[in-house]
């Protein structure tokens, strides 16, 4: 469920509550509007519905997705690990890393019709914003990051 902070047209989920649904809401909410909606998803949780680019470039709705890339499903190691009481470090998790082969999430946005570009630095954030504001479409911008 949405929980409405105190700024208008502002939505926000839980951590973990809401892996599948943030890319299409990011799309819904564009296309509602007609103004472009910022949705900030991990790329874990971003490959559970990462097809949602494309309606947005289909239908040229103005959607901005942020995506923090650490290479894992970190919330479901992190789900994990609590239920069972454990540690990232002394687990071994199967299926959990885009590792071998690694997952090209730059391409994968590219191919759905998405424009993209890495965000390097803190100091390119306001030009890099401005050129996905001003495209008519989604624009894919990806953060690298440790987990």
């Amino acid at each position: 469920m949405a929980v409405r902070l105190g700024f208008r047209n502002v939505h926000f989920s839980p951590r973990g509550g809401g892996l599948g649904w943030a890319m299409p809401l990011g799309v819904g909410i564009g296309l509602a509007t007609g103004k472009p909606a910022v949705c900030f998803v991990g790329d874990g949780g971003s490959l559970f519905s990462i097809h949602a680019l494309w309606t947005a470039a289909k239908y040229a709705i103005p959607s901005i997705f942020v995506c923090f890339v650490n290479n894992e499903y970190r919330l479901l190691k992190d789900l994990w690990c609590n239920a069972m009481g454990t540690t990232i470090e002394t687990t071994r998790f199967v299926g959990m890393d885009f590792t071998d082969p690694d997952v090209d999430l730059q391409r994968i946005a590219a191919g759905f019709g998405a424009r993209t570009e890495t965000i390097e630095s803190l100091h390119a954030v306001d030009d890099v914003l401005s050129r996905a504001l001003a495209h008519p479409g989604p624009s894919f911008l990806i953060i690298d990051r440790e987990p």
